[in-house]
Parts: structure tokens; C-alpha cells; sequence
């Protein structure tokens, strides 16, 4: 019997463990680099190939589990996930140690693919179901650092990827279990079902992923630095205008979530889209850290729907093909977490870091840009049927 309720509850638990699992390596990592003795170089390769083996099993999962099902490639994530944190905690060449990452990165993008997939598929109300789904995602982002920091304290790293393990081998056990919908056999190719759904609304939507993971991706990476080049402030100080903005995230998700259903979609995107975009030109612009941190939380206030919210919109407009639409958007997130990050740095080699970031938001306002014309004409295709 297929109960929705605990799908949705094993969702929302993946992807806070999802959240978790991503952001505890921070803590970890110069003692995995004296372990390894490891370079800087070697340690970026790391993070590269994770990123690598997420795209590819993005894009591959959400065809494919179209055709086969969500279950098989949430449940294959997990298993991924369990051998790469077990197989990094026992490995002690380097160069196993980047094909551990890849096969991480696989089941990181298998997860969180078929989950995004699979929540779209079994409630009415996506966009409320897809903004609840990823505050737990943030929660987790926020918990992993401090839960590593924590088990550091009386284990070692790799201790703490054993226990990381653990948490994926409980997360497949409960997944393990559940009866998932049954989905119609087709004929047509996964392929084929990419062209299907590409048109200029996916475009659109596309490159507002693009946008928030790139822009998302580089304000965590480069906000500390940016606080403290041009306002001067502690690095305390600056980790917590960074909780802040995360903090920003978490609750706007919930808002996101509570509005979702008595708003157009397409509107709501332009709502958050424009805000966001005139947030963070304040931040960048605050003349204290304390006008920067209530900056900081409003961006991510107003940034924090368009992610779930574009993966509602596309998932109402291709209800059959969920995975599909999941794949294509979440692979152009992927993108804009790789290119954006290292444009900002670019731009900071150039000029400063402040300048780097000010880069971001004429991102913003593009994003904004392709919410107004979703917006604009939203009733000019069909859903499809």
C-alpha cells in the first residue's frame, strides 16, 4: 500500500540528511589533508569530482527513473553514499580517494534527484510540498558542520565518515521499505522525453537554478571574506552574518511553502526574484555589519523559494515526466555551482572581492528578469495533459 505520508516523511528526512552529509566535510578537511598529506591542488580535486559524479547522476536519474522508477536510484544514491563514506574512511592513497569522491557525488545526485521527483509526483500542491522538502535541506546544511565539529571532539575524521555511513545505511532501510507509485511504462526514449519537455518556459526556469545555486553557491564561499575586506569586521562576526543568511534561507522556505498555493507559481518567482535582487544589492552596499546582516537575511528570506518553487513549476507543467524536468533543471543548478563561485574569485584576483560579488547581482536581476516574463506569459502554452 503506498502511503504518502511516509514518502513524504522519507523525503523530507533524505534531504536533511542530504543537507548533512554535503556540508560536514568543512570541519574536517585539514585534518583529512594532514592525514592524506594531501596539496591544496588534491584537496580541490576532491570537491571537483563530487560535483562531477553529482551532474552526471542528476541528469541520468532524473531521465531514467521516468522510465524505471523513483525507488531503484533513490535507493542506489543511498547505497552510493554508504560505500563512499566507508570506502574514504579506510582508503589512504589519494588517488583511490578521488574515485571514493566520484561515486559520492553519484549518490549525492541520485538522491537528490529522485526525491525532488518523487515529492513532485505524489502531492497536488507542489510548490508548498517542493519548499517544505528543501527546508529540511537547509536545516541539514545548517546541522552537518556543527554535528562533524562536534563528533570531532572524541573521534577521528574518519570516525565521523563511519558515522556519516551509518546515518545513509538508516535513511536506505526506511526507504527500503516503502511502497512506491507504480509508474505507466512508455516507449518513448529518455531522450526523446528531454525534447519533449524543452521549450523557453524550462529555459527560463532553467537558468533561474543556474542563478540561485551559483549565486547561493558563492555568497557561503566568499561572504566571510567579503565582511571582512571592505566592513572591516571579526571573523566571528562574519561567521555570524553567514547564520544569519542561512538562517534567512530556512525560515523562507516556510513562507515560501505557506504562500505557495494561492499565488501563481510564475508570480511568485518574479515576487521573490525581484526582492532577492534589490536584498542583496543593499548588503553588498550596507555601511555596518549590522545593516549587512539584516541585508544578508532578507536575501536569503526572498531567495529561498526560487529553487523548490521553479522545480514546482516545472513538475506542474510535465506531471508525467517529473524526473525528467527534475534532471534537466537540477543539471543546470549543477552548472551554475561550478562557473559562478569561480567567477567571483576571478573577478577578486582582478579587482576585490567586493566587486566580485557585486557580479552577482546582475545575476539577480536576470533571474528576476525570467520570473517577470514566466510571469507575463503564463497562460500562453498548455500544460501538458
Amino acid at each position: 500500500m503506498i502511503t504518502i505520508h511516509a514518502l513524504t516523511l522519507g523525503a523530507n528526512l533524505g534531504l536533511f540528511i542530504f543537507g548533512i552529509l554535503l556540508n560536514m566535510v568543512g570541519p574536517l578537511l585539514p585534518h583529512i589533508v594532514a592525514d592524506l598529506n594531501l596539496t591544496m591542488t588534491q584537496a580541490g580535486t576532491l570537491y571537483s569530482m563530487r560535483g562531477a559524479g553529482i551532474i552526471v547522476a542528476v541528469l541520468f536519474a532524473g531521465m531514467f527513473s521516468d522510465v524505471l522508477g523513483r525507488r531503484k536510484f533513490i535507493l542506489t544514491g543511498a547505497a552510493f553514499w554508504i560505500l563512499g563514506f566507508l570506502g574514504f574512511a579506510v582508503l589512504s592513497s589519494p588517488w583511490l580517494a578521488v574515485i571514493v569522491w566520484l561515486i559520492m557525488g553519484l549518490g549525492f545526485g541520485a538522491v537528490d534527484t529522485g526525491l525532488n521527483s518523487l515529492v513532485a509526483e505524489i502531492n497536488t500542491e507542489k510548490g508548498a510540498a517542493m519548499n517544505r522538502l528543501h527546508f529540511w535541506f537547509g536545516v541539514g546544511a545548517i546541522v552537518g558542520p556543527l554535528v562533524s565539529q562536534g563528533l570531532l571532539t572524541f573521534l577521528p575524521w574518519q570516525g565521523v565518515f563511519v558515522a556519516a555511513a551509518l546515518l545513509a545505511a538508516g535513511f536506505y532501510a526506511y526507504m527500503y521499505q516503502q511502497t512506491f507509485p507504480v509508474l505507466q511504462r512508455s516507449s518513448t526514449s529518455p531522450w526523446a522525453n528531454i525534447r519533449h519537455v524543452w521549450s523557453w518556459r524550462i529555459l527560463l526556469l532553467s537558468f533561474i537554478i543556474l542563478g540561485y545555486t551559483g549565486v547561493g553557491t558563492a555568497l557561503m564561499g566568499w561572504m566571510n571574506t567579503f565582511l571582512l575586506e571592505r566592513l572591516g569586521t571579526s571573523a566571528w562576526y562574519a561567521s555570524i552574518v553567514l547564520a544569519v543568511y542561512s538562517a534567512g534561507l530556512a525560515v523562507g522556505r516556510l513562507a515560501c511553502g505557506a504562500v505557495a498555493e494561492r499565488l501563481a507559481y510564475e508570480r511568485l518567482l518574479f515576487i521573490t526574484g525581484t526582492l532577492s535582487a534589490a536584498a542583496l544589492a543593499a548588503s553588498l552596499w550596507a555601511p555596518n555589519v549590522v545593516w549587512a546582516g539584516i541585508g544578508f537575511f532578507l536575501t536569503g528570506f526572498f531567495f529561498a523559494g526560487l529553487l523548490p518553487t521553479s522545480l514546482a513549476t516545472a513538475n506542474r507543467d510535465f506531471p508525467q515526466l517529473a524526473g525528467t524536468v527534475t534532471a534537466v533543471l537540477i543539471t543546470f543548478g549543477s552548472i551554475g555551482r561550478t562557473i559562478i563561485p569561480g567567477s567571483v574569485g576571478a573577478a577578486a584576483d582582478l579587482y576585490s572581492v567586493t566587486v566580485g560579488l557585486q557580479w552577482l547581482i546582475i545575476i539577480a536581476v536576470g533571474m528576476a528578469g525570467a520570473g517577470w516574463l514566466l510571469n507575463w506569459f503564463r497562460d500562453e502554452e498548455p500544460l501538458e495533459q
